[in-house]
C-alpha cells in the first residue's frame, strides 16, 4: 500500500489545481486495518482518507479486500473511516464501499461486487486503480 501512498502524492502534485482542470478519476482497492488486530499497518487508511479529503480527483469507488486483516475487519475499518469523514464535512460526496475477495483468488474464480463496480465504472469513463 506505500505504493497507493506515492501514487496519489505523484497525483496531487502533477495535476495541479487550476480552474477548470479535469481531476483525474481514481478507484482504491485497499485492506485498509488500520492497526486493527496482529498488524499495525496504517498506510492504507492515511491513503484513503488523503484521497478522499483532496479535491485534486475523483474516487468513485473503494473496494475493500483481505490482506492486513480479515476482509470483515477491513470492511468495517472502511466503514468507520467513511463515519469520521462524513461526521468531519457532511456535505462531501464519499464513494461507495464495495466487498472484495475474501481470500486470494484464481481466474476460476467468481466475480464480485466490487469487480463488477469497477467494470461499470470503467465501461463510462477513463480512471486510474490503486491497489
Amino acid at each position: 500500500m506505500k505504493g497507493i501512498v506515492c501514487l496519489i502524492l505523484v497525483l496531487c502534485i502533477s495535476s495541479g489545481s487550476s480552474a477548470g482542470t479535469v481531476r483525474p478519476t481514481v478507484w482504491i482497492d485497499a485492506d485498509p486495518a488500520c492497526g486493527t488486530g496482529r498488524t499495525a499497518d496504517v498506510d492504507d487508511c492515511w491513503a484513503i482518507a488523503f484521497a478522499l479529503t483532496s479535491r485534486q480527483f475523483t474516487v468513485p469507488g473503494l473496494s475493500i479486500v483481505f490482506g492486513n486483516a480479515e476482509r470483515a475487519v477491513t470492511y468495517q475499518t472502511a466503514e468507520m473511516l467513511l463515519e469520521a469523514l462524513r461526521q468531519k464535512a457532511p456535505d462531501r460526496l464519499l464513494p461507495n464501499l464495495y466487498g472484495g475477495a475474501h481470500k486470494a483468488i484464481s481466474t476460476k474464480s467468481s466475480s464480485s461486487l466490487a469487480v463488477q463496480a469497477m467494470a461499470r465504472t470503467l465501461s463510462v469513463q477513463k480512471m486510474t486503480i490503486l491497489a
